[in-house]
């Protein structure tokens, strides 16, 4: 129910909760007493930008779904086969209508999280915690940030994958050129000399 799998014309709650965006709880009991107070925002903030990477990872390709359905695959047909299921029956009310086949299936669950944790993100201000070129998002920005920059540019260049999540590809293009390369990396270095001198000074 809280991936999306829900009949839309139930009622109007399950309406909105079949949308990736939203929060679906902000108005109850003392969740919604606790929304009143921006420590509590605040602190909901901190904490999706910590667990970022692994929120993402979820529904990246290769990531925690994909691991998951490939190790499980067989128990999961299984699972359809000696209950004597349908994949395509529709078995109450509540759920949404499902695809015609198992892929399909997964693909939406993937798409729907991909989908949430994108809107959640934004919602939650991670892009805005994100500071241009912390590409390992410990709050400095430095040479560390740097030699991975270079790492992923030099994937690139080999015309491999390079490696990062999203979030991290957004703050790695520190010029904000649509390239990740030695550039960034340059900056990132020259912020980081400039930052240590003043510090020294100071």
């Amino acid at each position: 129910l809280s991936a999306g799998n829900v009949n839309p014309s139930y009622n109007e709650n399950y309406r909105k909760g079949g949308q990736p965006t939203g929060l679906q709880a902000a108005d109850k009991h003392f969740y919604a007493y606790l929304l009143k107070y921006d420590e509590f925002r605040e602190m909901l903030s901190g904490i999706y930008f910590e667990h970022y990477p692994y929120m993402e990872q979820i529904s990246a390709p290769g990531g925690q779904i994909d691991r998951l359905a490939g190790q499980y695959d067989a128990v999961f047909r299984r699972n359809y086969a000696d209950a004597g299921w349908k994949i395509t029956k529709v078995y109450n009310n509540l759920m949404r209508k499902p695809d015609s086949t198992y892929e399909k299936n997964l693909a939406f669950f993937r798409n729907f999280l991909s989908k949430r944790n994108e809107w959640l993100s934004e919602y939650y201000g991670v892009p805005d915690r994100s500071q241009a070129g912390d590409i390992n998002f410990d709050s400095a920005v430095n040479a560390s940030d740097a030699a991975l920059i270079l790492m992923a540019s030099a994937r690139i260049g080999t015309g491999e994958s390079d490696g990062l999540s999203d979030m991290q590809r957004s703050v790695a293009d520190v010029n904000a050129d649509a390239a990740i390369n030695a550039s960034d990396a340059s900056i990132v270095l020259i912020r980081t000399a400039a930052h240590g001198a003043a510090a020294s000074e100071g």
